[in-house]
């Protein structure tokens, strides 16, 4: 079968509720202790989710320059100055034809076109973990 002619799934139905022990048991297989979650504010998310056309969002794996954590209530931040690449997630929207909605970058918001791709730069964990 040739790669056009393959149709993805709908992608209403991409993804699935999982119960507390299902999370658990997934999360416990991670094997990298230098970075095991990041924790993202329901704003920055629904910026995204808003944009017209938007259906969904990609999830991608990524390396970023990041500066160190200063205390406790200071996470490391992406940097363009920072000193060591840590691992971290990008949200990007997507349509229901799986392609990627690009947006612009405003002061006031998201508005369609220009040079906008995603979301990044959460909360990492660690240093950070659950209070």
């Amino acid at each position: 079968m040739k790669d056009q002619d393959r149709k993805f799934p709908d992608l209403k139905q991409a993804g699935q509720l999982y119960s507390r022990k299902e999370i658990d048991g997934f999360v416990k297989d991670h094997d990298d202790p230098s970075r095991t979650s990041e924790e993202f504010s329901k704003e920055i998310l629904m910026k995204l989710l808003n944009l017209p056309n938007c259906s969904g969002l990609r999830v991608y794996y990524g390396k970023a320059l990041e500066t160190e954590a200063n205390g406790p209530y200071e996470p490391s931040r992406m940097s363009a100055k920072g000193t060591k690449k840590g691992k971290r997630l990008f949200f990007v929207p997507i349509d229901a034809n799986y392609r990627e909605i690009e947006f612009s970058l405003t002061a006031d918001g998201l508005k369609d076109g220009g040079d906008g791709r995603g979301a990044g730069n959460g909360v990492p964990i660690p240093p950070y973990g659950r209070p």
